[in-house]
Protein backbone atom coordinates (compact mmCIF):
# COMPACT_ATOMS: atom_id res chain seq x y z
CA UNK A 1 0.00 0.00 0.00
CA UNK A 2 1.09 3.56 -0.67
CA UNK A 3 -0.53 5.05 2.45
CA UNK A 4 1.03 3.02 5.24
CA UNK A 5 0.41 4.94 8.45
CA UNK A 6 -1.87 7.61 9.86
CA UNK A 7 0.74 10.34 9.41
CA UNK A 8 0.30 10.07 5.64
CA UNK A 9 -3.33 11.05 6.19
CA UNK A 10 -2.62 13.81 8.71
CA UNK A 11 -0.16 15.54 6.38
CA UNK A 12 -2.81 16.13 3.71
CA UNK A 13 -6.10 16.36 5.63
CA UNK A 14 -7.03 18.15 8.88
CA UNK A 15 -8.00 15.00 10.80
CA UNK A 16 -8.16 14.75 14.57
CA UNK A 17 -5.11 13.31 16.34
CA UNK A 18 -7.32 10.57 17.77
CA UNK A 19 -7.99 8.98 14.37
CA UNK A 20 -6.39 5.53 14.24
CA UNK A 21 -5.04 3.81 11.15
CA UNK A 22 -6.94 0.59 11.90
CA UNK A 23 -10.22 2.53 11.69
CA UNK A 24 -9.62 3.54 8.08
CA UNK A 25 -7.43 0.69 6.80
CA UNK A 26 -10.23 -1.27 5.03
CA UNK A 27 -11.40 1.91 3.28
CA UNK A 28 -7.83 2.79 2.33
CA UNK A 29 -7.42 -0.61 0.71
CA UNK A 30 -10.54 -0.07 -1.42
CA UNK A 31 -9.43 3.46 -2.34
CA UNK A 32 -5.96 2.34 -3.37
CA UNK A 33 -7.45 -0.37 -5.57
CA UNK A 34 -9.52 2.26 -7.40
CA UNK A 35 -6.50 4.53 -7.88
CA UNK A 36 -4.31 1.62 -9.00
CA UNK A 37 -6.86 0.75 -11.68
CA UNK A 38 -6.54 4.28 -13.08
CA UNK A 39 -2.75 4.59 -13.19
CA UNK A 40 -2.13 0.90 -13.81
CA UNK A 41 -1.30 -1.89 -11.38
CA UNK A 42 2.16 -2.26 -12.93
CA UNK A 43 3.20 1.25 -11.91
CA UNK A 44 1.44 0.93 -8.57
CA UNK A 45 3.37 -2.23 -7.68
CA UNK A 46 6.61 -0.60 -8.78
CA UNK A 47 5.98 2.39 -6.50
CA UNK A 48 5.00 0.09 -3.62
CA UNK A 49 8.27 -1.83 -3.98
CA UNK A 50 10.19 1.45 -4.20
CA UNK A 51 8.71 2.47 -0.85
CA UNK A 52 10.08 -0.77 0.63
CA UNK A 53 13.56 -0.01 -0.66
CA UNK A 54 13.98 3.56 -2.03
CA UNK A 55 17.43 3.01 -3.53
CA UNK A 56 18.63 4.57 -5.61
CA UNK A 57 16.65 7.66 -4.70
CA UNK A 58 14.34 8.69 -7.52
CA UNK A 59 12.94 12.25 -7.03
CA UNK A 60 10.27 11.75 -9.68
CA UNK A 61 8.98 8.59 -8.07
CA UNK A 62 9.01 10.44 -4.75
CA UNK A 63 6.88 13.18 -6.31
CA UNK A 64 4.36 10.70 -7.74
CA UNK A 65 4.09 8.97 -4.36
CA UNK A 66 3.51 12.29 -2.60
CA UNK A 67 0.79 13.22 -5.09
CA UNK A 68 -0.77 9.77 -4.72
CA UNK A 69 -0.86 10.01 -0.94
CA UNK A 70 -2.70 13.33 -1.13
CA UNK A 71 -5.14 11.90 -3.67
CA UNK A 72 -5.81 8.74 -1.63
CA UNK A 73 -6.24 10.68 1.62
CA UNK A 74 -8.94 12.90 0.16
CA UNK A 75 -10.64 10.21 -1.92
CA UNK A 76 -10.74 7.80 1.00
CA UNK A 77 -12.98 10.10 3.05
CA UNK A 78 -15.48 10.29 0.20
CA UNK A 79 -15.53 6.52 -0.38
CA UNK A 80 -15.78 5.78 3.34
CA UNK A 81 -17.94 8.74 4.35
CA UNK A 82 -21.02 6.74 5.36
CA UNK A 83 -19.04 3.92 6.97
CA UNK A 84 -16.93 6.29 9.06
CA UNK A 85 -20.13 7.84 10.41
CA UNK A 86 -21.46 4.48 11.59
CA UNK A 87 -20.57 1.61 13.85
CA UNK A 88 -21.50 -2.03 13.37
CA UNK A 89 -21.99 -4.39 16.31
CA UNK A 90 -24.11 -7.41 17.25
CA UNK A 91 -27.04 -5.00 17.57
CA UNK A 92 -26.65 -3.77 13.97
CA UNK A 93 -25.59 -0.42 12.55
CA UNK A 94 -25.43 2.71 14.71
CA UNK A 95 -24.76 6.36 13.94
CA UNK A 96 -21.77 7.78 15.84
CA UNK A 97 -22.65 10.80 17.99
CA UNK A 98 -21.11 12.16 21.17
CA UNK A 99 -23.01 15.23 22.29
CA UNK A 100 -21.96 14.69 25.92
CA UNK A 101 -18.42 15.73 25.00
CA UNK A 102 -19.56 18.72 22.97
CA UNK A 103 -19.54 16.92 19.61
CA UNK A 104 -22.66 16.97 17.47
CA UNK A 105 -23.49 15.41 14.17
CA UNK A 106 -23.24 17.66 11.13
CA UNK A 107 -26.32 19.10 9.50
CA UNK A 108 -27.23 17.33 6.28
CA UNK A 109 -26.15 20.30 4.17
CA UNK A 110 -22.75 20.25 5.93
CA UNK A 111 -22.36 16.53 5.30
CA UNK A 112 -23.23 16.96 1.64
CA UNK A 113 -20.82 19.88 1.26
CA UNK A 114 -18.00 18.07 3.10
CA UNK A 115 -18.42 14.89 1.09
CA UNK A 116 -18.46 16.87 -2.15
CA UNK A 117 -15.25 18.60 -1.04
CA UNK A 118 -13.54 15.26 -0.46
CA UNK A 119 -14.89 13.82 -3.73
CA UNK A 120 -13.79 16.79 -5.83
CA UNK A 121 -10.49 17.12 -3.98
CA UNK A 122 -9.62 13.44 -4.38
CA UNK A 123 -10.49 13.25 -8.06
CA UNK A 124 -8.78 16.53 -8.93
CA UNK A 125 -5.66 15.34 -7.11
CA UNK A 126 -5.81 12.17 -9.18
CA UNK A 127 -5.74 14.43 -12.24
CA UNK A 128 -2.58 16.02 -10.81
CA UNK A 129 -0.99 12.56 -10.63
CA UNK A 130 -1.91 11.83 -14.25
CA UNK A 131 -0.71 15.25 -15.42
CA UNK A 132 2.67 14.75 -13.74
CA UNK A 133 3.01 11.28 -15.26
CA UNK A 134 2.10 12.65 -18.70
CA UNK A 135 4.72 15.41 -18.48
CA UNK A 136 7.33 12.92 -17.29
CA UNK A 137 6.20 9.95 -19.37
CA UNK A 138 9.75 9.16 -20.53
CA UNK A 139 10.72 8.46 -16.90
CA UNK A 140 7.87 5.99 -16.37
CA UNK A 141 8.11 3.43 -19.20
CA UNK A 142 6.23 0.87 -17.14
CA UNK A 143 3.26 3.26 -17.19
CA UNK A 144 3.38 4.08 -20.90
CA UNK A 145 3.60 0.36 -21.70
CA UNK A 146 0.53 -0.48 -19.62
CA UNK A 147 -3.06 -0.97 -20.72
CA UNK A 148 -4.07 1.75 -18.23
CA UNK A 149 -2.09 4.29 -20.27
CA UNK A 150 -3.74 3.39 -23.58
CA UNK A 151 -7.18 3.29 -21.95
CA UNK A 152 -6.70 6.82 -20.65
CA UNK A 153 -5.90 8.02 -24.18
CA UNK A 154 -8.93 6.45 -25.84
CA UNK A 155 -10.40 9.51 -27.55
CA UNK A 156 -9.58 12.84 -29.15
CA UNK A 157 -9.78 14.51 -25.74
CA UNK A 158 -8.10 12.47 -23.02
CA UNK A 159 -7.51 14.89 -20.13
CA UNK A 160 -9.65 17.20 -18.03
CA UNK A 161 -7.33 20.09 -18.89
CA UNK A 162 -7.88 19.61 -22.62
CA UNK A 163 -11.66 19.76 -22.25
CA UNK A 164 -11.37 22.70 -19.86
CA UNK A 165 -9.34 24.64 -22.43
CA UNK A 166 -12.34 24.47 -24.78
CA UNK A 167 -15.37 24.53 -22.47
CA UNK A 168 -15.43 25.45 -18.79
CA UNK A 169 -16.17 22.35 -16.71
CA UNK A 170 -14.70 23.85 -13.51
CA UNK A 171 -11.54 21.76 -13.95
CA UNK A 172 -13.56 18.84 -12.64
CA UNK A 173 -12.32 15.31 -13.29
CA UNK A 174 -15.75 14.05 -12.22
CA UNK A 175 -17.49 16.05 -14.95
CA UNK A 176 -14.89 14.93 -17.48
CA UNK A 177 -15.36 11.27 -16.53
CA UNK A 178 -19.11 11.66 -16.82
CA UNK A 179 -18.70 13.00 -20.37
CA UNK A 180 -16.36 10.26 -21.61
CA UNK A 181 -19.07 7.85 -22.79
CA UNK A 182 -20.73 10.69 -24.70
CA UNK A 183 -17.36 11.55 -26.28
CA UNK A 184 -17.00 7.97 -27.49
CA UNK A 185 -20.43 8.20 -29.12
CA UNK A 186 -19.58 11.54 -30.74
CA UNK A 187 -16.35 10.10 -32.15
CA UNK A 188 -18.22 7.16 -33.68
CA UNK A 189 -21.24 9.04 -35.04
CA UNK A 190 -19.70 12.34 -36.11
CA UNK A 191 -15.91 12.14 -36.44
CA UNK A 192 -15.52 8.72 -38.09
CA UNK A 193 -17.97 9.56 -40.93
CA UNK A 194 -16.42 13.03 -41.32
CA UNK A 195 -12.79 11.92 -41.77
CA UNK A 196 -13.24 8.30 -42.83
CA UNK A 197 -13.20 5.26 -40.57
CA UNK A 198 -9.66 4.14 -41.49
CA UNK A 199 -8.24 7.58 -40.75
CA UNK A 200 -10.30 7.74 -37.55
CA UNK A 201 -8.79 4.44 -36.36
CA UNK A 202 -5.28 5.61 -37.28
CA UNK A 203 -5.64 8.83 -35.30
CA UNK A 204 -6.95 7.04 -32.22
CA UNK A 205 -4.07 4.56 -32.45
CA UNK A 206 -1.53 7.40 -32.63
CA UNK A 207 -3.19 9.12 -29.66
CA UNK A 208 -3.16 5.88 -27.61
CA UNK A 209 0.54 5.34 -28.33
CA UNK A 210 1.50 9.03 -28.02
CA UNK A 211 2.82 9.01 -31.59
CA UNK A 212 0.79 11.71 -33.36
CA UNK A 213 2.61 13.15 -36.36
CA UNK A 214 2.97 16.92 -36.61
CA UNK A 215 0.26 17.13 -39.29
CA UNK A 216 -2.11 14.89 -37.35
CA UNK A 217 -1.50 16.92 -34.21
CA UNK A 218 -2.80 19.99 -36.06
CA UNK A 219 -5.89 18.10 -37.19
CA UNK A 220 -6.61 16.73 -33.70
CA UNK A 221 -6.64 20.32 -32.38
CA UNK A 222 -9.59 21.01 -34.73
CA UNK A 223 -11.29 17.73 -33.86
CA UNK A 224 -11.03 18.35 -30.12
CA UNK A 225 -13.15 21.50 -30.41
CA UNK A 226 -15.76 19.72 -32.50
CA UNK A 227 -15.85 16.77 -30.08
CA UNK A 228 -16.12 19.01 -26.99
CA UNK A 229 -19.04 21.09 -28.24
CA UNK A 230 -20.88 18.13 -29.78
CA UNK A 231 -20.44 16.20 -26.52
CA UNK A 232 -22.02 19.03 -24.54
CA UNK A 233 -24.83 19.19 -27.10
CA UNK A 234 -25.56 15.47 -26.79
CA UNK A 235 -24.97 15.13 -23.04
CA UNK A 236 -26.44 18.40 -21.80
CA UNK A 237 -29.90 17.12 -20.99
CA UNK A 238 -28.45 14.14 -19.12
CA UNK A 239 -26.92 16.49 -16.55
CA UNK A 240 -30.33 17.55 -15.26
CA UNK A 241 -31.66 14.00 -15.10
CA UNK A 242 -30.79 10.77 -13.39
CA UNK A 243 -31.80 7.21 -14.23
CA UNK A 244 -32.58 4.46 -11.77
CA UNK A 245 -34.58 1.24 -11.76
CA UNK A 246 -37.65 3.46 -11.30
CA UNK A 247 -36.98 5.36 -14.54
CA UNK A 248 -35.86 8.90 -15.40
CA UNK A 249 -35.97 11.71 -12.84
CA UNK A 250 -35.36 15.44 -13.02
CA UNK A 251 -32.84 16.45 -10.36
CA UNK A 252 -34.57 18.12 -7.42
CA UNK A 253 -34.00 21.74 -6.47
CA UNK A 254 -36.07 22.24 -3.33
CA UNK A 255 -34.57 23.11 0.05
CA UNK A 256 -35.62 20.52 2.61
CA UNK A 257 -36.40 20.84 6.30
CA UNK A 258 -33.09 19.44 7.56
CA UNK A 259 -31.21 22.70 7.08
CA UNK A 260 -29.82 21.48 3.80
CA UNK A 261 -29.85 23.27 0.45
CA UNK A 262 -29.44 21.99 -3.07
CA UNK A 263 -28.13 23.83 -6.10
CA UNK A 264 -30.86 25.36 -8.21
CA UNK A 265 -31.27 24.50 -11.86
CA UNK A 266 -31.24 27.50 -14.21
CA UNK A 267 -34.46 28.27 -16.12
CA UNK A 268 -35.03 25.90 -19.03
CA UNK A 269 -34.72 28.73 -21.54
CA UNK A 270 -31.15 29.35 -20.35
CA UNK A 271 -30.32 25.64 -20.57
CA UNK A 272 -31.79 25.45 -24.07
CA UNK A 273 -29.86 28.57 -25.14
CA UNK A 274 -26.62 27.08 -23.81
CA UNK A 275 -27.21 23.80 -25.68
CA UNK A 276 -28.21 25.67 -28.86
CA UNK A 277 -24.97 27.65 -28.83
CA UNK A 278 -22.97 24.48 -28.17
CA UNK A 279 -24.66 22.81 -31.15
CA UNK A 280 -23.90 25.77 -33.43
CA UNK A 281 -20.26 25.73 -32.32
CA UNK A 282 -20.04 21.97 -32.90
CA UNK A 283 -21.42 22.32 -36.43
CA UNK A 284 -19.04 25.18 -37.15
CA UNK A 285 -15.98 23.23 -35.98
CA UNK A 286 -17.05 20.14 -37.94
CA UNK A 287 -17.28 22.23 -41.11
CA UNK A 288 -13.96 23.92 -40.30
CA UNK A 289 -12.34 20.52 -39.88
CA UNK A 290 -13.70 19.36 -43.21
CA UNK A 291 -12.42 22.52 -44.93
CA UNK A 292 -8.99 22.10 -43.33
CA UNK A 293 -8.76 18.52 -44.60
CA UNK A 294 -9.80 19.45 -48.14
CA UNK A 295 -7.25 22.25 -48.28
CA UNK A 296 -4.49 19.84 -47.18
CA UNK A 297 -5.29 16.63 -49.06
CA UNK A 298 -1.64 15.94 -49.78
CA UNK A 299 -0.96 15.64 -46.05
CA UNK A 300 -3.89 13.33 -45.33
CA UNK A 301 -3.88 10.56 -47.98
CA UNK A 302 -6.14 8.23 -45.96
CA UNK A 303 -8.81 10.92 -46.00
CA UNK A 304 -8.23 11.83 -49.65
CA UNK A 305 -8.89 8.25 -50.79
CA UNK A 306 -11.80 7.58 -48.43
CA UNK A 307 -15.55 7.82 -49.09
CA UNK A 308 -15.57 10.63 -46.50
CA UNK A 309 -13.93 12.82 -49.15
CA UNK A 310 -15.20 11.33 -52.39
CA UNK A 311 -18.82 10.64 -51.41
CA UNK A 312 -19.82 12.71 -48.37
CA UNK A 313 -20.40 16.31 -47.45
CA UNK A 314 -21.32 17.95 -44.21
CA UNK A 315 -24.85 19.33 -44.46
CA UNK A 316 -26.44 21.58 -41.86
CA UNK A 317 -30.21 21.64 -41.73
CA UNK A 318 -32.24 24.13 -39.76
CA UNK A 319 -33.01 21.82 -36.87
CA UNK A 320 -30.69 18.87 -37.39
CA UNK A 321 -26.98 19.13 -38.23
CA UNK A 322 -25.66 15.73 -39.31
CA UNK A 323 -23.30 13.99 -41.71
CA UNK A 324 -25.02 12.45 -44.73
CA UNK A 325 -23.79 10.27 -47.62
CA UNK A 326 -24.92 11.82 -50.91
Amino acid sequence: MIVRDINDIKIFTPVNVSLEYTRIEPILYETEQKVANVIGTELYIQLDLYLDNPTPIDPKKDTVIKLLKACIAWMMFDIGFDILNTQFSNQGFHRLENEQQGKKALFQRQEMSLRRTFRDGGNNRLDQVLTYLEVNAADFPIWTASSAYTQLRDNYIWTTAQFQSIINISNSRLVFQRLKQNMMTVAELYIAPLIGNDFHVQLLTEIATNSLTADNLKLVAYLQKAVAFQTITDAGSEFIMSMSEAGLHILGTATNTDNSATAELPPMELINDFLRRAKLNAESYLRTTQSFLRLNLDKYPLYATSPAYTETVYNTFKNDGKIFIV
